[in-house]
């Protein structure tokens, strides 16, 4: 018996050789550098910053890290962090630069579900940090946009850019023609744009536009992710979307809760506390220690029901008792 594997070279992916354990360290030492950012009140994003505020960064972080008890690492626990940014970066230098520029029109569908509603998808997915070493991967049917019916429409937008898109190449984004009016056939050059151009995209609009602030493409990313988590999505259900492979992956992008989420979870606190819970669906819910004894139970409906005050005292008691 041989030594060695019959595996296909060409779909060879360096993270065979990483450890659970390696991958868990740079999710920890990325999630400490996230903390850092949004408790300084930073704007930036480490995976478009240039390299002197990468440099600046790093200098500023590695001097004023601390732990949860805000005292200082031991220098294995330092040295641990700092190599796993350092290959975070590394294994995600220019990540989705190249993968933009090579992107496809055939990688794009435009299609009816079963009820008419017209929506765009990808086919494949591009080279990202999500999927390295593997290319073309089928996607199911997720990441789909549907029709809106608004001028702002996803899908209106992106056929009408087909229309005027340049047929005798097949890459998704080209130059546009130095003029072109709305009667003309093609605004495009059959000019590919290159990786360095998309890079500094968002950049070069964000300027154009008087944003701001700069924005890089990444943040398109990110705002898509939190917008979604904002909304009550959970994080099983994004990853489809966003291509993550774990929901641990989320966490740097929804390091936060909403407002309106806070909300909700400041009301149902108060509700429970102060013996009263309003809600426009029916439910019933009944607590108890036991699975024969049956200690407190409540109904609420759409008119504000009180609920019995010892179900405070309930609750301590459940948790009480799964302590002994």
């Amino acid at each position: 018996m041989s030594r060695f594997g019959q595996d296909d070279p060409t779909t060879f992916r360096k993270e065979n050789f990483k450890s659970k354990k390696t991958g868990q360290q740079t999710h920890f030492a990325v999630k400490v550098l996230s903390d850092f950012i949004v408790e300084r009140g930073m704007e930036i994003d480490i995976l478009e910053a240039t390299k002197d505020e990468i440099a600046n960064l790093l200098q500023d972080f590695y001097a004023n890290i601390r732990n949860k008890s805000q005292e200082y690492y031991k220098k294995n626990t330092l040295l641990a962090i700092r190599q796993s940014i350092n290959r975070y970066l590394k294994e995600n230098d220019r990540r989705g630069q190249e993968n933009l520029s090579q992107l496809k029109v055939d990688e794009f569908k435009v299609d009816s579900d079963q009820k008419g509603q017209m929506y765009v998808r990808k086919l494949t997915t591009e080279l990202t940090k999500n999927h390295q070493g593997t290319t073309n991967e089928p996607e199911g049917s997720g990441g789909m946009m549907y029709a809106t019916g608004t001028d702002r429409c996803p899908v209106k937008s992106f056929v009408k850019y087909l229309k005027k898109h340049n047929n005798a190449s097949n890459r998704l984004f080209l130059h546009p023609k130095n003029s072109f009016s709305e009667q003309d056939d093609m605004w495009f050059r059959n000019e590919p744009i290159g990786q360095n151009t998309i890079k500094v995209f968002m950049k070069n609009l964000s300027k154009s536009a008087k944003l701001s602030r700069e924005y890089t493409n990444h943040c398109i990313r990110s705002t898509c992710i939190t917008l979604l988590d904002y909304s009550g999505f959970q994080s099983r259900h994004i990853k489809t979307i966003s291509g993550h492979r774990n929901e641990a992956s989320l966490s740097s992008y929804c390091y936060d809760t909403s407002d309106k989420q806070k909300k909700s979870m400041s009301d149902a606190l108060s509700k429970c506390t102060y013996g009263t819970l309003q809600q426009t669906e029916s439910r019933s819910v009944t607590i108890s220690l036991s699975q024969e004894k049956t200690v407190s139970t409540f109904t609420s409906d759409e008119n504000e029901q009180p609920i019995p005050l010892p179900v405070i005292e309930t609750v301590s008691a459940v948790r009480n008792s799964k302590r002994q």
